[in-house]
């Protein structure tokens, strides 16, 4: 599990959809798919992601490596108050949706030591969105993530 901190995105509309408002801390905006995107709009949110993998392990002698693929899930905890998005608004009461569900992948590699210690890296990427079927209220993420560790 990991709890995350989103903040600062940029919002898009879809192509041959209508315009409709945004407002960001008391500032309207208009988001239209003919405009550019609204910038740097602070989501303060805060969301818990829960990845379920099916992993697949390579082992060798000293390192071990493994590939994996799966959901991810990611459930929005905290959100901007005072950001409202007419059509999110409408159709969840907020502007972020709570539960969001996509896919993960990811490969890495374990570096093992005589001591029973390890030191290893791994690179992921997801993609969620909620579930919706009209594509104009659907939000997305994508996340890439290198993590590196050690073990004590």
């Amino acid at each position: 599990m990991l709890l995350q901190n989103i903040s600062a995105y940029n919002l898009y509309a879809y192509p041959g959809h209508e315009d409709y408002p945004v407002y960001n801390n008391g500032v309207r905006y208009t988001l239209s798919p003919y405009n550019n995107p609204i910038s740097r709009v602070d989501f303060k949110a805060i969301a818990l992601r829960f990845p379920v993998t099916y992993n697949y392990q390579f082992l060798m002698s000293k390192i071990s490596a493994f590939a994996g693929v799966g959901f991810a899930n990611m459930l929005i905890l905290h959100q901007n108050k005072d950001l409202w998005i007419y059509k999110f608004h409408y159709e969840f009461g907020q502007s972020i949706p709570i539960y969001h569900l996509g896919l993960l992948v990811k490969t890495g590699a374990k570096f093992n030591f005589s001591n029973d210690h390890f030191l290893f890296v791994e690179m992921s990427y997801e993609f969620t969105q909620n579930l919706n079927i009209n594509e104009f209220l659907r939000l997305s993420d994508n996340c890439i993530s290198i993590t590196f560790g050690y073990s004590l």
